[in-house]
């Protein structure tokens, strides 16, 4: 749904009940605050839910990495939200290419790891620590070159209205959700507002307000 239709349809509920009027502006700000909730609900749970897998999908994102000579790198992304996996890519003794996961562990774990005789990280078979947001540290320090790979922050919906004051849908930015979710996040937008609608209301036109668990 586009971002135009989904104004027509807060615009209308609004108006069915009387809420008054709100700005294209307003209702973008409310729009953006019900789509991070609803990805905060889903990122709760992303480990043990494939719902939420598939609701967050459209905003997976990758970087490729390359440390610093202490094994650390910051992910460039201002919109880096969640680590989802990191892997290193290294030269064999043979100079074969692999690839291996690099777990990042709190700081009990990595005590054991780096002090473990027979668990020992290797330059093949790095661990991590997170040393900050979208920041990370790989045991060896050394050099490692690899790639990252996390969820985003979506896109903040814009309608924009050309000079003429009609919707203009080469400026405007789409929600990315897909659109089995984007039910929710107009009920939400709705509670956001102020825009009272009540069970009878509900049931008369196929809706449910959006709940804490989603």
């Amino acid at each position: 749904m586009r971002i135009d239709q989904i104004h027509e349809r807060i615009n209308f509920i609004a108006d069915k009940e009387q809420s008054g009027y709100f700005t294209p502006a307003e209702i973008d700000i409310a729009i953006d605050t019900a789509s991070m909730w609803l990805f905060n609900q889903f990122l709760e749970v992303y480990a043990t839910s494939t719902e939420s897998q598939e609701a967050l999908s459209p905003f997976k994102d990758m970087e490729y990495v390359l440390t610093n000579s202490d094994g650390e790198f910051k992910v460039v992304s201002t919109n880096y939200m969640r680590l989802i996996g990191l892997k290193v890519s290294v030269l064999s003794a043979n100079n074969i290419p692999t690839h291996s996961g690099v777990p990042i562990m709190d700081e009990s774990e990595l005590a054991f790891r780096l002090n473990s005789q027979l668990k020992k990280p290797t330059r093949q078979y790095p661990v991590g620590e997170e040393i900050g947001i979208g920041s990370y540290r790989l045991h060896p320090k050394e050099v490692h070159a690899g790639e990252i790979r996390f969820l985003r922050r979506p896109a903040k919906p814009v309608f924009a209205i050309d000079d003429e004051g009609n919707y203009d849908d080469v400026n405007s930015v789409q929600l990315e959700w897909g659109e089995q979710f984007i039910g929710k996040i107009i009920l939400q937008t709705l509670v956001i507002l102020g825009i009272h609608l009540d069970n009878n209301w509900l049931r008369e036109n196929g809706m449910a307000l959006p709940q804490s668990n989603v």
